[in-house]
């Protein structure tokens, strides 16, 4: 039995209900290196998952990112916050690709015919106009570092995914 229908049973449906709706705002989060304020963490209960979870949300030159932790504390929605303003103010990307690919013995008309991209693409992605899809990401890692792929593309896929 799932812990909702569970929940249901030994509490009711109002209770439920009346769960589903809460919200508390915990607490406002800084920025690490200005000091401004860049969102709030909210405990909320989750009526997916029947269960209290935090909620780190911050906007960005008019977008909101949200971020849901499962976790007994508020910390990994917080530092969520805090690393994802971060990458919002200042990307590290297309900056760190260029000087991978500038670093390596591969052209970009070279790398792009081994990936199977094509030129623009990788352009783009050291411009920082685009990011890449997994796929991408690990083809070019597999063909720029070899055996030691994995440990780049962990570090290069953590940077895209912040900066989304």
């Amino acid at each position: 039995m799932s812990y909702r229908r569970r929940y249901i049973r030994e509490n009711g449906r109002s209770a439920y209900r009346t769960n589903s709706d809460r919200r508390k705002d915990l607490e406002p989060v800084f920025s690490r290196t200005t000091n401004e304020r860049i969102g709030t963490v909210s405990r909320l209960w989750s009526s997916i998952y029947c269960v209290w979870v935090y909620e780190g949300q911050i906007t960005y030159e008019g977008r909101v990112y949200t971020f849901q932790s499962t976790k007994k504390d508020p910390h990994e929605a917080i530092t969520w916050m805090k690393d994802k303003h971060e990458a919002l103010r200042n990307p590290q990307f297309a900056r760190t690709i260029g000087e991978y690919i500038a670093d390596s013995s591969f052209t970009h008309e070279d790398l792009a015919d081994l990936a199977d991209l094509s030129k623009p693409t990788i352009s783009k992605w050291i411009s920082g106009e685009m990011h890449p899809n997994i796929s991408s990401l690990v083809r070019v890692c597999k063909i720029l570092f070899g055996d030691l792929w994995w440990d780049k593309y962990l570090e290069l896929s953590k940077m895209v995914e912040l900066e989304r």
